[in-house]
């Protein structure tokens, strides 16, 4: 219990990467792999979201520092539940934990970076891949480390405070053990610690109220006698409205209370540790410029890493398949909005499964996602002009199908705005520029004119008496096939 008050309740020092184990391991959140899900209210008075997702602006300086450690972080906020309602409440259950736990692979999928998900009512019908019932509609819309700074709002001064508290709370425990502790061990026994637990506050409202006391089985009887004969009783009785009254007023009596106590003891600490003479006791001087809380520093090891990430990214630009082309496709569009709601990721996956085959490897497809992401967030003209390239080896019918299926990918949400009709209109001219590609590489090869004399010399030796329009007959047939089958192939395009 100690540890933890010293290092996470007093120093925080787990949002600053100085958690170091008993084996000399250091704990740095921005190892964490899995995508990171912060769920905090506007009416939890302990956690409060200016707290809550604090640790992000800690950890991190930009967007692209949260991205280079490719981790994804997902936050939502509630307007009024309280601290035990985030985890408890029915509705909060029926809400967002549901839709935490149903949207948990869309979750998984989003690539590198902060996301802001938003749940809201869904009242429109259901269009054609959406289950009925669904009453809420996810949305996920991509944010910036400096959204999360204006709800956290970083205060070096505070900062300050908190630093000089943590070191003083230090200097009292190291005096306490030294000086308090051992005479504490040397009065108190074991059967003395015993004999004092049961007047513990806690124990002590449960000892003196239990079935052990002579009243309580009465009390019991008299409970199961009242829940037998329960009638409710009118709107309008008197004790009814009274007892609402009393209800209601006890209720905003301890809330007033609790918030005059909290602003109490705000202010108190922050007159003590804001004193010169406090902060200098904890080696802080009015002419410090170094922040109380600075970043962790970056090792050499992930500097390289960095180096060797991009190299790699510069180099898929042309590389992939149908499927890549594909989430590209997505991005790109989509990327104008900045957001996406669970029917675009639903449509998104009934398009790349078939493609992956049947050994589905959800795995494999929220690695190859992730890349796509970080590679149109780095080099997005690059990596979008690169696919018709990526459509190379494909069947014009394959093309096609996939492009329809974009379309109705990014249909499935709300109307695109015109921008991103732009956008989709460019992707569309990509897919028909590599239609023409494949059309024209699965034609077959035509004779040219220098193949006619050749064809002709062949076939003057197996002809029995020389015909010198039989050449021209077969040269005058040949001839027109060329430009015939060219326009077919425009009328197939068009």
């Amino acid at each position: 219990m100690q540890y933890i008050v010293d290092n996470l309740f007093i120093g925080n020092k787990l949002s600053t990467a100085q958690l170091v184990t008993s084996d000399g391991v250091r704990i740095d959140l921005r190892n964490i792999r899995s995508p990171i899900v912060v769920f905090c209210s506007y009416g939890d008075n302990i956690t409060p979201p200016p707290q809550a997702p604090g640790w992000i602006t800690d950890l991190y300086r930009n967007d692209l520092d949260v991205v280079g450690h490719d981790q994804t972080i997902v936050y939502a906020t509630h307007d009024s539940i309280g601290h035990l309602g985030i985890f408890v409440s029915g509705s909060v259950g029926r809400k967002e934990h549901q839709e935490f736990a149903a949207n948990i692979d869309i979750i998984d999928v989003l690539p590198a970076g902060i996301h802001h998900m938003q749940i809201d009512e869904h009242h429109d019908d259901a269009q054609e891949g959406e289950p009925a019932s669904d009453a809420y509609l996810t949305r996920i819309r991509r944010s910036n480390i400096d959204e999360i700074r204006e709800i956290v709002r970083p205060d070096p001064e505070s900062d300050r405070r908190f630093a000089a508290a943590a070191r003083i709370s230090e200097i009292n425990l190291a005096c306490y053990r030294s000086l308090v502790q051992p005479w504490v061990r040397a009065c108190v026994t074991t059967e003395g610690a015993r004999s004092l637990e049961p007047l513990h506050p806690l124990r002590v409202g449960y000892e003196l109220w239990s079935d052990r006391q002579p009243l309580a089985a009465a009390v019991q009887e008299a409970a199961q006698h009242v829940r037998e004969h329960r009638q409710p009783v009118a709107e309008a009785n008197p004790f009814l409205q009274l007892q609402a009254q009393f209800s209601t007023a006890l209720e905003q009596t301890l809330d007033q209370f609790r918030d005059c106590r909290d602003r109490i003891y705000a202010q108190t600490f922050d007159t003590l540790y804001s004193l010169p003479l406090v902060q200098a006791m904890a080696g802080q001087s009015l002419h410090d410029e170094a922040p109380a809380r600075a970043h962790p520093s970056e090792t050499p090891e992930h500097r390289q890493y960095l180096v060797q990430e991009l190299t790699r990214l510069e180099g898929a630009v042309h590389s992939g398949g149908l499927v890549e082309a594909a989430i590209r496709a997505l991005f790109f569009v989509l990327a104008e909005r900045g957001e996406a709601d669970e029917r675009h990721f639903r449509h998104a996956e009934e398009l790349v499964r078939p493609q992956l085959g049947n050994d589905f490897d959800m795995q494999a497809f929220r690695h190859l996602v992730r890349r796509r992401a970080l590679l149109m967030r780095l080099h997005e003209d690059a990596a979008v002009s690169a696919i018709p390239g990526l459509l190379n080896n494909v069947a014009p019918d394959d093309i096609r199908q996939v492009a329809g299926m974009i379309a109705q990918v990014l249909g499935s949400g709300d109307a695109l705005s015109a921008p991103e009709q732009a956008k989709l209109k460019q992707v569309s001219t990509l897919f028909e520029q590599a239609i023409r590609r494949a059309q024209a590489a699965s034609a077959p090869a035509m004779p040219s004119a220098h193949d006619a004399p050749s064809a002709v010399a062949d076939t003057k030796p197996k002809t029995s008496s020389p015909k010198p329009k039989a050449p021209q007959k077969t040269t005058a047939s040949k001839t027109p096939a060329a430009p015939q089958t060219r326009q077919t192939r425009r009328g197939k395009s068009t």
